[in-house]
């Protein structure tokens, strides 16, 4: 399964056009894997409350992206998960370990809100 899922990452990157962080690699390999819904359950303390972040899988990201036109609007950003109307975001800077959030109503026309400095901490790593 393992080769399935790195050729289904290359894939990713040719439709992004910029190589998917080693970090998040990991997350997909090795967490995600082929579930189909991957929930992370997070407490916002801004909200005081308890949030669920869907994380796509890496067969599901090409179509997720597509389908709300991320590359048209957002270039620099590949999403990687949703909540409701909530994206959620990685960038294409080198390294850059952020998960960004924005509502999906808002693409193109509003920067991307920091949502973790390191989004690996969201799947306890």
């Amino acid at each position: 399964m393992t080769q399935i899922l790195l050729n289904q990452i290359r894939d990713i990157e040719k439709y992004w056009k910029f190589p998917i962080p080693n970090a998040y690699q990991n997350i997909l390999l090795e967490q995600i894997q082929e579930h189909l819904i991957y929930e992370i359950e997070y407490f916002d303390e801004h909200e005081q409350e308890e949030i669920y972040i869907c994380f796509y899988n890496c067969f599901d990201l090409i179509e997720r992206n597509q389908t709300y036109h991320i590359q048209t609007d957002e270039p620099h950003f590949l999403m990687v998960g949703q909540q409701g109307d909530l994206g959620y975001f990685i960038s294409n800077h080198h390294n850059d370990l952020t998960l960004y959030q924005l509502d999906l109503g808002a693409l193109g026309s509003r920067s991307m809100h920091l949502f973790v400095t390191d989004f690996r901490s969201l799947f306890h790593i």
